[in-house]
């Protein structure tokens, strides 16, 4: 039996930027038919499918100017407890009122169906 060698790319560099943030198949769902979105994966290449937990954001509450929230991965792992001040942020000002409509995925419904 011949000894066969196949002689090949023995370093190789690639530099990639994304065109998008990452986000879960669920999210990718419903923004694939956005235009913007179409827009921007239309000169891609390369695509990548790639496997991660899910992230959540949970005991979302808007109190005395003060957003906290906790966003979970369901990895048994502290979550990562933030909190947000608007009008420290460059988003109106201390006196005004905000009109906060938070609607998000979650991976339990939370629908009870009476019988």
């Amino acid at each position: 039996m011949e000894d066969e060698s196949s002689q090949g790319i023995k370093n190789i560099q690639i530099h990639a930027t994304t065109r998008y943030p990452i986000v879960s198949a669920y999210e990718f769902e419903f923004l694939k038919t956005e235009k913007e979105i179409q827009s921007l994966l239309k000169p891609c290449t390369i695509y990548f499918i790639l496997q991660r937990p899910l992230i959540y954001i949970e005991n979302f509450t808007a109190k005395d100017g003060i957003i906290k929230f906790n966003v979970n991965d369901d990895r048994n792992t502290p979550p990562l407890n933030c909190s947000f001040v608007p009008s420290e942020n460059g988003i109106g000002n201390p006196e005004e009122e905000f009109l906060i409509n938070a609607q998000f995925y979650k991976k339990d419904s939370g629908f009870v169906s009476a019988i």
